[in-house]
């Protein structure tokens, strides 16, 4: 069930990106620049969709990155392993989004390093595939 959970917000955003170029391919949206942003306007019930697995998918996909460390472990009926006791020095971590580009900063002891390079790999992914479309529909 977990594994369903962590991958829920990459195929909302999937699923959003393929309605979406439908409905520009279509003619039931517009892509427009403002300064360099895209802005998307559209009418049709399947531009409605493709925006609401957008917006899905983006609160979804912080549930790719939740640790799966504890739940293997219940699951082999092993116990939990004890933390060691607190030296009063906490660590944080966070992760900005300029674009679709993630940088990541702080202690993320939870997360193998694997998941940082899976997001950046998905950030310069949707960033190359943004300037293909805007490059394709302004040659158009």
């Amino acid at each position: 069930m977990r594994s369903i959970v962590r991958i829920l917000g990459p195929v909302c955003l999937a699923v959003g990106a393929v309605l979406l170029g439908e409905s520009l391919a279509t003619g039931g949206a517009r892509l427009y620049l403002l300064v360099i942003l895209p802005v998307f306007t559209g009418t049709t019930l399947v531009f409605g969709l493709a925006v609401g697995f957008l917006v899905a998918g983006f609160f979804l996909l912080p549930l790719m990155f939740v640790g799966k460390e504890t739940a293997d472990l219940r699951s082999e009926g092993t116990p939990a392993p004890t933390s060691p006791p607190s030296t009063g020095m906490g660590s944080a971590g966070g992760m900005v989004l300029i674009g679709p580009v993630p940088i990541f900063f702080g202690a993320w002891r939870r997360n193998p390093p694997i998941s940082y390079w899976w997001a950046v790999v998905l950030g310069v992914v949707l960033a190359v595939v943004v300037l293909l479309l805007l490059w394709g529909f302004s040659v158009l």
